[in-house]
């Protein structure tokens, strides 16, 4: 049941950041087109198509794996198994919330200090800036299917490979 949570999750980001992916591509496919018109380019749907089933493999793999080696080597998402099957979470999930906020609000305030501080420096480059309904749903994308792939996938499998290669349980 976890491994449909993580990947149905996983692929509402994969389509949410569809039209933010687009909004930038589009213009690249219509240059390519003018430079090399005997090319021939799939249609934007068709396009549209294939990224969502690339993503939808991607992301259905990694979350098989995830979920397949998680338990074999001491790993939970306490969250997904409380909601499943009422199972006790054995920390304060306000707590770890109000830091994570802490932590989110601290790295903003630095990141856009850097922004401004930097910026100007920067030289100037014509792009075309996707919408806030664009970058909204593209941080869909970054905060659930880059986090299936990294934490669930690519941490677990680190994990497992390195308990298998040492045999020892002072990899968990």
């Amino acid at each position: 049941m976890a491994f449909w949570i993580f990947w149905i999750a996983s692929m509402v980001g994969a389509v949410a950041i569809i039209p933010y992916q687009f909004k930038l591509l589009i213009p690249k496919i219509e240059e390519q087109k003018i430079k090399q018109p005997h090319k021939k380019v799939p249609p934007y749907p068709v396009l549209m198509l294939i990224t969502f089933l690339q993503s939808a493999i991607l992301l259905g793999v990694a979350s098989f794996v995830g979920t397949l080696l998680a338990p074999k080597v001491g790993l939970h998402w306490w969250l997904v198994d409380y909601f499943l099957y009422r199972d006790v979470i054995p920390y304060n999930v306000w707590g770890v919330l109000a830091l994570a906020g802490i932590i989110a609000l601290t790295a903003c305030l630095f990141i856009l200090f850097l922004d401004i501080l930097f910026m100007k420096k920067l030289p100037k480059v014509e792009v075309p800036v996707p919408g806030r309904t664009q970058s909204v749903l593209a941080s869909f994308y970054g905060g659930i299917s880059e986090e299936v792939l990294m934490r669930l996938f690519i941490m677990t499998l680190f994990v497992y490979l390195l308990k298998f290669i040492t045999l020892s349980e002072f990899a968990v």
